[in-house]
Formats: C-alpha cells, sequence, structure tokens
C-alpha cells in the first residue's frame, strides 16, 4: 500500500519536472533572426542556439536520472516495505502458532510478549505468565485444590537457598527507598520461579512420576502466592487479586521465613485462577490520563 502511494507521488514528481523543463526549453530556445543580421548578429544566434542545445541535453538527462531514482527508490520502498511488514506481523504469527499448539497437554508453552524490555512488559511476561501458567497447568491436572504427595528434593532446596538470597536483598532496598534497584531485584526474583518451572518440567512429570508432579505444582502455586505478597508495595492492587485467587483466607505479612512460605499453602488448599492482570494500555487510556494527571497544556507544551 505504501508502496502503490510511493510510485504514484514519484511518477507526479516525475511528470512535474518534465513539464517545467519543457516549458523552460521553449522559453530558452534560439531568439528570432533579426531583419538584415550583420556578422555580430549571426554569432549570437549561433551562441543562443548552442546554448538551447546544451540546456536541452542537460534536461533530457535529468530526466533520465530523475526516471532511474524513482525506479531504485521503488525497489528499495517495496523490499523495506516487506521486511517491515514481517518485523510488524512476526509476533502475531508467533502467537497464533502458539495458541495452536497449547492444550491441556502441551502447557510447557510459553506466550512471550514481544517490545521493548521495559517495566510493563517485564510484569506481564515474567510475573503474569507465571502466574497463568502454573495456576492453570495446575487446576487442569488437579482440580481447584493443591495436590498432595512426594517430598522437596534438590531442586526445592536450591531454589529456597535462591530465594533466601534474593529477597534479603530485595527487603534492604525497599526499606533503604532505593525503589528502581528494588523493582529489578523482584523481577529476578519472579525469574527464579520461571527457571523453576522450566527445569522441572511438570508436563513430563505428570506423565512418568505423579509425587514429582504433585511437588512441582504444589511449590508453584506456593510461589504465586509469595511472589504476590512480595509484589504488594510495588503493585497492591494486583497482588490483592492474586492472594485473593490463591490464598483469601491467610494473613497477608511480609514473608520472613522463605521455607515456611514454600509450604504455606497446604494439600487440598483450594485456589482460583485470577484473570488477565495486566491488561495492554491503549492510546484513549494514555490521552485520558495524560489530560487528567499532566497539568496544563501550556505547561506539557513548553
Amino acid at each position: 500500500m505504501y508502496a502503490v502511494v510511493f510510485l504514484l507521488s514519484g511518477a507526479a514528481l516525475l511528470i512535474l519536472t518534465f513539464l517545467l523543463a519543457n516549458g523552460e526549453i521553449k522559453s530558452t530556445g534560439p531568439a528570432a533572426p533579426q531583419p538584415g543580421p550583420d556578422a555580430a548578429q549571426l554569432q549570437i544566434q549561433a551562441l543562443q542556439q548552442q546554448l538551447a542545445d546544451v540546456h536541452t541535453h542537460q534536461t533530457r538527462q535529468l530526466l533520465v536520472g530523475s526516471l532511474v531514482a524513482l525506479v531504485v527508490m521503488v525497489v528499495v520502498s517495496v523490499a523495506l516495505g516487506r521486511l517491515l511488514a514481517k518485523r510488524v506481523l512476526r509476533p502475531l504469527r508467533m502467537i497464533t502458532g502458539a495458541t495452536r499448539r497449547i492444550s491441556a497437554d502441551s502447557l510447557d508453552q510459553r506466550l512471550a510478549i514481544s517490545g521493548p524490555v521495559d517495566e510493563v512488559k517485564d510484569l506481564a511476561d515474567t510475573f503474569g505468565n507465571f502466574v497463568n501458567r502454573c495456576l492453570t497447568f495446575t487446576q487442569r491436572n488437579t482440580g481447584d485444590a493443591v495436590p498432595a504427595g512426594g517430598e522437596p528434593g534438590d531442586t526445592e532446596r536450591q531454589l529456597a537457598t535462591d530465594l533466601r538470597e534474593r529477597i534479603g536483598e530485595y527487603t534492604q532496598l525497599l526499606e533503604n527507598k532505593q525503589f528502581r534497584k528494588a523493582t529489578a531485584e523482584l523481577r529476578a526474583i519472579w525469574a527464579l520461579g520461571n527457571a523453576y518451572w522450566e527445569k522441572s518440567e511438570p508436563w513430563k512429570a505428570v506423565k512418568s512420576d505423579p509425587d514429582r508432579a504433585a511437588v512441582i505444582q504444589r511449590t508453584g502455586v506456593n510461589l504465586v502466592r509469595l511472589f504476590a505478597l512480595l509484589a504488594s508495595p510495588i503493585i497492591p492492587e494486583t497482588a490483592d487479586t492474586v492472594l485473593a485467587a490463591v490464598a483469601p483466607d491467610h494473613p497477608v505479612a511480609w514473608p520472613a521465613d522463605v521455607d515456611r512460605e514454600l509450604h504455606a499453602l497446604e494439600p487440598g488448599s483450594t485456589f482460583a485462577v485470577p484473570g488477565v492482570l495486566f491488561r495492554k494500555l491503549t492510546d484513549d487510556d494514555i490521552e485520558a490520563w495524560t489530560d487528567r494527571f499532566g497539568g496544563p497544556a501550556e505547561a506539557r507544551s513548553a
């Protein structure tokens, strides 16, 4: 579409150049011969004719060059248009393909949100996806209750050690009011949960080792609760939504003992899968909030 518009604009420009050049050729042609020309007058007419010939030749070169440039630019614009179209549509094709692959038996697939690395993408991709994947998978395999069976192993002990270290650093950053660094640390904590889920591969364990699958899913549900508690100072409303879904009867308190928190939701505890935690902001949202919180229009444009 854009290539066609560009082609039409270039063609119009080329026609305009030709018309202007053609008019200039006619206006700068050789002067009409005067009656009774002498030698000087003949020489002047000869020079005028030479100038007209040179101008005509240059104009033709300009037109040919313009035509060549138009063709080259059309080819380049078409190529760039196809390349940009592929890049723009790639996330949509990825999401469509992944959605077709996902089923109750293939919940190892993950829909990562494409886009620049920023806070909103991190929230949706790191925290939102973990909550959805873990709770949806567990609900489909064991129902609305935390599964029983099995005992934590080396993977869970290493997870607890890593969480203990990260949570200690995160807590210290919050106490020191270093909120930007604290947010980065919180994201790293969430990443530990995603890494644990990927490494443990519960979608394979449910078929080969039910007790091991129960441990992974039970740990995952408790991680969801723990992550929501840790997120409460940063995104309190979202944290409340998650806690209301997985631990409505548990008190909301800062996690001081990681080992206890990883077993807070015992087998048989009920949970639900919350809805979409982070919706995409629209242009209308941004415009409305800018009008509401952006201050006077004069100040924003200054």
